[in-house]
């Protein structure tokens, strides 16, 4: 595979997804584009979803607190879109696993619709399964003994979630749930994979390097919650949803639903707190509210609070 390369460190933030479009737009089926970047490219992989549906494999790694690289490999659509074949092929976790990896994946996957505000499992018992995200958006949200509950992980499309507690054999960290409207996911039982791993050692590589990247992600977020003052955390939970460009512009789509008391999960404080810091953000022109939720944000000043 040829490999192509955009570090956006250097450019203005409202130049940089302009500047990756064209890259992958030049590139030819099955050929890579790395992306060097400052923060989690979270907006940037929205909008590949919204711009570029189905043409894409996204690979993301987090190398230091200022520094992500990600593997966009632009792909052809196969002719068998909606196949669990298909959709395992744009998963980054079976990205370099084998075609027996692949079989016994299909014939061992099970789906499941999960429906807003229900759990696809509760925290601390076990989940014996590798989970996918098919469609939708999935959180793992951890509750504490004074009730506050904290945002651990989100998982998009084609990402996976259960991994620690898969391979420890241990119970989930937190309850899985759709932050917004529902969700789809396949649902890979623990025996399958573990044995995939014995007799796949690309894919046994991939499991680990998930797991040591969640790994680092909650550790810089429990830091994060821990030793920023609230109206910080507000502005972090929302930086993913910033577009790049210069001033206000409108948030991403996934921000438009949300709410305050699940801006408060995902800052680990409670609404009322958050409504606090909302005030704060709109009054210094980071945010602008329309009906309590958020509408518009510009990226520079609420990065300023991170």
């Amino acid at each position: 595979m040829t490999a192509h390369q955009v570090d956006v460190r250097s450019l203005p933030t409202w130049r940089r997804h302009r500047e990756v479009f064209a890259a992958f737009d030049a590139l030819r089926p099955a050929e890579e584009l790395r992306v060097i970047s400052d923060h989690e490219p979270r907006p940037l992989r929205y909008e590949f979803d919204r711009l570029r549906e189905g043409r894409f494999v996204w690979m993301q790694r987090q190398h230091s607190d200022d520094e992500w690289r990600v593997t966009i490999r632009r792909i052809d659509a196969p002719g068998r879109e909606g196949t669990l074949e298909d959709f395992f092929a744009r998963c980054a976790a079976l990205e370099s696993a084998s075609e027996a990896t692949h079989r016994a994946f299909i014939a061992a996957a099970t789906e499941r619709i999960i429906a807003y505000r229900e759990a696809l499992n509760e925290q601390g018992m076990e989940w014996p399964y590798l989970g996918f995200v098919r469609e939708g958006r999935l959180g793992m949200i951890a509750g504490s003994a004074n009730g506050r509950e904290r945002l651990l992980f989100e998982f998009l499309p084609f990402e996976t979630f259960g991994e620690i507690s898969l391979v420890d054999g241990g119970t989930m960290l937190g309850r899985v749930a759709p932050p917004f409207g529902s969700a789809r996911a396949i649902a890979v039982p623990r025996n399958v994979v573990l044995k995939q791993m014995d007799d796949d050692p690309a894919f046994a590589h991939a499991i680990a390097l998930l797991c040591a990247q969640r790994g680092r992600a909650l550790a810089e977020r429990l830091e994060f919650l821990a030793g920023r003052s609230t109206v910080e955390r507000v502005a972090r939970a929302l930086l993913p949803y910033a577009r790049p460009d210069f001033g206000l512009a409108p948030v991403l789509a996934p921000a438009r639903r949300m709410s305050q008391s699940q801006l408060a999960i995902a800052a680990g404080t409670v609404r009322e707190v958050a409504a606090r810091a909302l005030f704060e953000l709109e009054s210094s022109g980071a945010i602008q509210l329309e009906g309590g939720r958020i509408a518009r944000i510009d990226r520079a000043k609420l990065t300023a609070f991170v």
